[in-house]
């Protein structure tokens, strides 16, 4: 049983990678599935970073690689081990950042700390560099936790925008100073 909650976009998440399974006909939802939800989420913060120009995830070609990823001999009926094991990690991203709810960026994060689950190797199958996107995320939570660090005891940690705006502007530093580092 999950102490955080969900914010609304991570149950839209679930209910759009509830409908892609459904639609392709599985009895599962895998961590492809989820992705695909993070994807759906318009004005996420995981939208954002897979949809970003740096790390742009061609939706149409990903739909493709997870109609081609079936697990036909899957019987689990709902989510199947590894999302369940995704899911789980999220709280533990989320205490580490000093939330108290489970975003999308906490989820993309614990999918990519995966690298053998499906989604992630769909993602490399179609030339995505996950791993520099786990490290922008993981730069933008450590500088999202500090910040919280730094409030006054009892000060609110429900998710604001200014906070969503935060960490996708953490990201972006990060990105600029990895390109930065690289022409050097």
């Amino acid at each position: 049983m999950h102490k955080f909650n969900y914010t609304e976009n991570v149950v839209n998440v679930i209910k759009a990678a509830e409908k892609i399974s459904q639609t392709l006909g599985l009895g599962y939802i895998g961590s492809e599935h989820l992705l695909y939800g993070l994807m759906s989420v318009n004005n996420s913060v995981a939208q954002k970073y897979l949809l970003s120009s740096e790390y742009k995830v061609d939706e149409k070609r990903y739909k493709e690689f997870v109609y081609t990823s079936r697990q036909t001999d899957c019987p689990v009926i709902g989510f199947n081990d590894e999302s369940k094991r995704i899911l789980d990690r999220t709280e533990g991203i989320s205490a580490f950042v000093g939330d108290n709810f489970i975003a999308t960026e906490h989820v993309l994060y614990s999918i990519l700390e995966d690298e053998r689950c499906t989604a992630v190797r769909i993602l490399s199958g179609m030339g995505v560099n996950w791993r520099g996107l786990k490290e922008i995320l993981r730069y933008a939570f450590e500088k999202a936790g500090a910040k919280k660090s730094e409030q006054p005891a009892g000060a609110s940690t429900k998710k604001s925008p200014e906070s969503q705006v935060f960490i996708e502007e953490a990201g972006a530093e990060h990105a600029e100073k990895s390109k930065g580092e690289a022409l050097k």
